[in-house]
């Protein structure tokens, strides 16, 4: 999380900075009403024919129904990552090499049914989103 909380969002390497983005944009499209999963896919076309913005839909809307505290995201145009932005940031970073921890981590936010299909969407979010990024 401290990797994350307060960097510039410019600063951030590609990946985590579409992450980050893909989130504040479904989350403002939740709070206006919109169609969440289909704003994520207008922003990240490359991403979305991969398949990589249905991973990511998923994931936060399990996130977003979970019975807990809600997870607060800045607008889209913000700076800097702020805290709950970087605990989800840095939970992601665990994701491919330690998926166990990362839903342990996730489990101190949601329940841990919901952190363990969590994992699982964002996973898949990185499995697709990389070569997409790269080609």
């Amino acid at each position: 999380m401290y990797a994350y909380l307060d960097r510039p969002v410019a600063a951030l390497p590609t990946a985590d900075r579409v992450l980050l983005d893909a989130m504040r944009n479904w989350a403002l499209a939740a709070t206006l009403g919109r169609d969440r999963s289909a704003t994520a896919a207008a922003r990240l076309p490359a991403a979305a024919r991969a398949g990589a913005t249905d991973a990511l839909h998923a994931a936060m809307t399990l996130l977003d129904g979970a019975d807990a505290a809600p997870i607060a995201f800045q607008r889209p145009c913000h700076a800097r990552v702020e805290e709950d932005e970087a605990v989800l940031l840095g939970i992601a970073a665990l994701v491919p090499q330690n998926p166990a921890a990362a839903t342990a981590a996730l489990a101190l936010l949601v329940p841990r049914a919901t952190a363990t299909l969590a994992v699982r969407h964002l996973a898949t979010f990185n499995r697709r989103l990389t070569p997409a990024l790269q080609g």
